[in-house]
């Protein structure tokens, strides 16, 4: 539609694929977001978009990961989910738009969480995943501190059930 013309690659996995799109052999790979999570903070790499049926971006026994520009649609669990569980976990969405997640479009168990200037909407029941959905749920975690959580200058709207279901943990809610 647009013009664009690619050339496919065939690579045996993320790994070989990563280092060339790092190293600027290659412009553009579509890939997983587990194996991009870890290069997150590369000022080289950029995610764009976080398709898929399960979990759009996960961040697990990782601090400080920061999700910034980027599209997560219609994934069938959470749009974006931070579980304090394996240890200490925290990150930030900035500038993004997450949207038709099942159960929760941002989930933060036992973590720390920073959402600004983001649009979490559209969210839809998913009863075998949760009893209850919405657009960001802050939780405790079994064996973790109390979850803490920092919404800022964003849109919560339209999510099946609740907007922001918060238990047992910490949020402060600002220009939201």
């Amino acid at each position: 539609l647009a013009g664009t013309k690619m050339q496919h690659i065939p690579y045996k996995g993320a790994g070989p694929a990563l280092i060339d799109l790092i190293g600027g052999q290659v412009q553009l790979y579509f890939l997983s977001s587990p194996a991009f999570v870890p290069h997150s903070k590369n000022p080289k790499l950029r995610a764009i978009a976080v398709t898929g049926p399960a979990r759009g971006i996960g961040v697990f026994n990782a601090q400080g990961v920061v999700i910034e520009r980027v599209w997560v649609h219609d994934t069938a669990s959470s749009g974006v989910q931070c579980d304090g569980t394996m240890g200490p976990a925290s990150f930030s969405v900035s500038r993004s738009l997450i949207e038709s997640a099942g159960a929760f479009g941002v989930f933060v168990g036992g973590a720390g969480a920073q959402i600004d200037q983001s649009v979490v909407r559209d969210g839809f029941a998913a009863p075998k995943i949760a009893p209850v959905s919405s657009g960001i749920a802050i939780l405790p975690a079994p064996n973790s501190p109390r979850a803490t959580a920092t919404i800022s200058a964003s849109v919560i709207e339209r999510n099946h059930e609740v907007g922001v279901l918060l238990e047992g943990s910490d949020l402060v809610i600002d220009r939201s």
